[in-house]
């Protein structure tokens, strides 16, 4: 009886993941190098199971470079949904709106998550289309 009720209590390494990431967030501030806020986020493929399920999220889960006029930001998207717990069930790909995104220009973190994207990329919901395709 201890098991089963233990195995209810089973955290997916998707929810592991999002939950620590979302914690590790509150950690960073506006002008900290990107080898200090690699450092805080993690930069290891988290990996776990769910009953003889294997599962491993990549942390961080993309990186991108976005030319913005004469602009570069270099964009490092870390998985931060705790929406669905994905536990068990077949395997879905993470979605561009269960990532968080970390802004840097020229090595240093100016800001982070969609609302600070949507007003300073302005093909923000340009990219947000293509990374649905």
């Amino acid at each position: 009886m201890c098991l089963a009720l233990a195995g209810c209590s089973v955290i997916s390494v998707y929810k592991k993941t999002a939950l620590e990431n979302e914690t590790n967030l509150k950690m960073l501030s506006v002008g900290m190098s990107k080898q200090e806020v690699l450092s805080i986020m993690g930069t290891e493929t988290k990996k776990g199971g769910y009953l003889d399920d294997y599962q491993s999220v990549d942390n961080p889960h993309k990186i991108e470079v976005i030319d913005v006029g004469r602009q570069t930001f270099e964009v490092v998207y870390y998985f931060t949904s705790t929406r669905d717990d994905r536990m068990g069930g077949k395997y879905e790909p993470i979605k561009f709106q269960e990532l968080t995104p970390l802004l840097f220009q020229k090595g240093k973190l100016v800001g982070w998550g969609a609302d600070f994207m949507r007003n300073n990329v302005p093909q923000y919901d340009l990219l947000r289309f293509q990374h649905l395709l």
